[in-house]
């Protein structure tokens, strides 16, 4: 599995956590359905000049847009995920999300965070 980093979305903000123990775990959330994927693996930063074959898949993208560099995950095990904790969370709940965006549940993010 293969996890992008384009220019300008600037997400890969630093890689001590991956240096230091390279064993990760993704969720992976399908919106409007409450079941999940949960992926556990091993983890190496690919550099961009490496990644000449990998297609460029961005929506919208700019004359900017090309892949700087990536992770790629050596995947140990897969599973779904218990879909308990979003039933309860509501997650998906069209009224629920309204009403989140009507009254935030957390404070603004202080400029600069």
């Amino acid at each position: 599995m293969f996890v992008p980093d384009v220019a300008g979305n600037k997400l890969f903000h630093g890689y001590g956590n991956i240096e230091t123990n390279a064993k990760v775990g993704l969720i992976f959330l399908i919106p409007g359905h409450n079941q999940t994927v949960r992926v556990n693996g091993k983890v190496k930063v690919i550099d961009g000049s490496a990644l000449d074959d990998v297609k460029l898949e961005v929506h919208d993208p700019d004359e900017k847009a090309e892949v700087l560099q990536g992770l790629l995950l050596d995947v140990e095990e897969s599973y779904s995920h218990c879909p308990r904790a979003l039933k309860f969370s509501k997650l998906w709940d069209l009224e629920e999300i309204s009403k989140n965006i009507a009254e935030p549940p957390l404070p603004p993010k202080e400029p600069g965070i």
